[in-house]
């Protein structure tokens, strides 16, 4: 049995300073001990593809894992960056491959990096009528393209302004914050290489990439095919008899009575000021509120317009079919694409009373993404 280590992560708005003394009087009776670290034992390395089935009444899919080195390895980043570049939801190799141009009904990437080991996670969903073989045959083409380098050394660029981006959002929210903290902790990471990402990602390359998915990704995969239908393998469970619990809800303990005797501060609201602390403005008929941010290089606009559902009930499906439609300059791919490069983003809501278009993504892009997705919207305005 080894032993637990553990320790205290904070995020909030206190002074650390004081928050130190709070955390040294109330811990600092623990003393460390010297103890046996976990040695690892590396398994056999996978020489041929594994294939098993599994069966069920969900939906099929497939799912294909390369195995990778653990978190210490310097290709860590590498990894991150090839389950990017196969699928980011907007521009990887399988978004616009396999997704955009219907071959697939849904694929993903993601390679997780723990201490002992990592791996890249695929999965893939059939069209109507298409089998799991063929399935697999398209997933693992989009690996050989990445072996062969067939992808623009752009979306390099973009995914590193895509995470820059996430970045920034993650650190809006102290959960976050204390959520990055206790990862890095709990996986034995370097923070200040964690502070560091964006700019280590950025010093790598194209030709950094083939080597790695070269290095990799050969025949030392495991593939799991779930098909559809009734598992006749199933052991059934006798139901065990549920034994009442008593409970005492008028009951305190001397932990909750403590707790509620703690002093606590009063929390005094802040309330806005509308004529104030936003700014009015009007362009043509329609009228502009603005606040500046202030807490980090995001942006966020919306066009909110008086029409919903209850004027066309068409205007729900009109929103979710506009990311699939194209321009006379530009295809579906090609606009995702250049949102994408831009770290930028839209997306159109229609509720009942309202048609709602956000558009959001790094301040300094904030003119290039309005002109795309109005360009986008003229146009099918002319259509």
């Amino acid at each position: 049995m080894y032993p637990i280590i553990w320790g205290v992560i904070m995020s909030g708005d206190f002074n650390p300073d004081v928050m130190i003394k709070k955390v040294d009087a109330t811990f600092g009776y623990m003393q460390n001990k010297p103890f046996a670290k976990y040695t690892f034992q590396p398994e056999q390395p996978i020489s041929s593809p594994i294939s098993s089935e599994v069966v069920g009444p969900d939906a099929e899919s497939v799912t294909i894992g390369f195995r990778l080195p653990g978190n210490q390895s310097k290709d860590v980043l590498l990894a991150e960056l090839v389950g990017q570049i196969l699928t980011n939801g907007k521009a990887g190799l399988m978004d616009l491959n396999l997704v955009k141009k219907q071959k697939l009904l849904g694929a993903s990437t993601s390679a997780f990096t723990l201490i002992d080991y990592g791996i890249l996670y695929m999965q893939g969903r059939p069209t109507l009528g298409q089998s799991l073989e063929d399935v697999k045959a398209l997933m693992l083409g989009e690996i050989e393209n990445l072996k062969k380098g067939n992808f623009d050394e752009k979306l390099i660029t973009s995914i590193i302004n895509n995470q820059k981006k996430m970045k920034i959002q993650a650190t809006e929210k102290y959960g976050s914050r204390a959520s990055d903290l206790m990862d890095a902790f709990t996986a034995e990471l370097d923070w200040q290489e964690q502070v560091a990402y964006t700019d280590q990602l950025s010093k790598l390359t194209k030709k950094d990439i083939v080597a790695f998915a070269n290095k990799y990704f050969g025949e030392n995969y495991v593939a799991v095919l779930k098909r559809k239908g009734e598992n006749k393998d199933i052991s059934k469970v006798e139901k065990p008899p549920i034994t009442p619990v008593e409970t005492n809800r008028d009951a305190q303990s001397d932990f909750v009575k403590q707790v509620n005797n703690m002093p606590a501060t009063a929390v005094k609201p802040v309330w806005l000021d509308y004529n104030k602390d936003v700014q009015k403005a009007k362009i043509g008929p329609a009228e502009v509120l603005y606040v500046q941010n202030t807490d980090n290089s995001l942006f966020r606009l919306r066009y909110r317009f008086e029409m919903g559902t209850w004027n066309n009930k068409k205007l729900s499906l009109a929103a979710q079919y506009l990311q699939f439609l194209s321009t006379d300059k530009m295809s579906a791919e090609e606009i995702t694409k250049a949102f994408y490069e831009i770290a930028c983003s839209f997306n159109v809501s229609a509720s009942s009373e309202f048609t709602t278009v956000t558009i959001e993504g790094l301040q300094e892009n904030f003119t290039k993404a309005v002109k795309l997705f109005e360009d986008v919207l003229k146009e099918q305005q002319r259509k």
